[in-house]
Order: C-alpha cells, then sequence, then structure tokens
C-alpha cells in the first residue's frame, strides 16, 4: 500500500484505492459492511490482523478502513465467507478448551459488528458453535477489538474479529 493517512487508504499498487479494489471485488462505491476486510502485515509480521473495509469513496478515489492502516504496509484482501466465520469460531474455541487447564465456568465472548453484518441471518450459529464451552456464556458486538496476533506478542485494534475469555477453577 503507498499512500494512507490515518483510515483513509489513498493508493495500492500506485493506483487509486478505490479503482484496486474494483479490479477484485464488483463493487459499486458507498457504505459496507466489511465482507472484504484486508489483512494487515505490519512490519514484516508473518500473522496479519484484520481491518474492516467500511467505505469505498469512487470520487477521489480512497478506502476508508475501521481504524488506521500505517502508509507502507503490506495488505492483503480477504473474502469473509459465513461458513468459514462459524468454522473458525468452532475452531477456536475447540483450542481454547483443550488447551485450557482448569474447569471452565464462564465464556465471555467479544464479536465484532461486522461479523454480525456479514453472518446475517446465520448469527444464531456463532452461538451455537461456542455454547457448549463452558456453563454460562455471555457477550456483545464491538466496533473492534483489541488483542495480541499470538503469544508473547503486543496488542493489536482488529475488526471483524472475535475474542474469547474462558474462565473456569
Amino acid at each position: 500500500m503507498n499512500r494512507s493517512e490515518r483510515n483513509i487508504i489513498f493508493e495500492i499498487d500506485n493506483k487509486p484505492a478505490s479503482e484496486f479494489y474494483h479490479n477484485y471485488f464488483d463493487c459499486l462505491g458507498g457504505v459496507l459492511g466489511g465482507e472484504f476486510p484486508m489483512m494487515i502485515f505490519e512490519d514484516g509480521e508473518s500473522v496479519p490482523y484484520i481491518r474492516a473495509v467500511i467505505e469505498v469513496d469512487c470520487g477521489p478515489g480512497n478506502i476508508k478502513a475501521a481504524g488506521d492502516v500505517k502508509e507502507g504496509t503490506t495488505i492483503q484482501f480477504a473474502e469473509a465467507g459465513r461458513d468459514e466465520i462459524i468454522d473458525g469460531a468452532r475452531e477456536s474455541i475447540e483450542t481454547t478448551v483443550k488447551n485450557f487447564t482448569g474447569r471452565p465456568e464462564f465464556l465471555l465472548v467479544l464479536s465484532c459488528a461486522a461479523r454480525k453484518n456479514i453472518l446475517g441471518t446465520k448469527t444464531s450459529l456463532e452461538y451455537e458453535a461456542l455454547k457448549d464451552a463452558a456453563p454460562q456464556i455471555a457477550g456483545f458486538y464491538t466496533y473492534g477489538e483489541i488483542g495480541p496476533l499470538g503469544p508473547g506478542k503486543p496488542s493489536k485494534f482488529h475488526n471483524a474479529t472475535m475474542i474469547t475469555l474462558l474462565m473456569g477453577v
């Protein structure tokens, strides 16, 4: 990505960002629901964080993201499919429970509103994938999540993701 300022991306591969976006996605511009998020590879990291695209402005040719994107960062667009989101939630909680050393008692879920937009009528399936992890579960939708990319890594601001906190004895 060549040029950006805060959460506005102006150029990708020396082209207006909206033109680059339109080459890959059948989108007429306007406000979006997070269907094609960006994977942000910052400072040579091999694991990306996710940034939702919330608007494509064809007039000036820019893209607005749901958070800052550092100029010069490597980005890759992704497609967020409903089944993949549900499968990812299921795999994530299965791994969490497997590595939990105690007895799970409570699960707190923070799920991005962009996921809700993408899941639409299948929103309840995300809950179904998580509900057996602990006797009690609670959560809410957010407009971004803060968490590390892995153990010992610094926290980043994410979009279109889900963070779970499993507690127990």
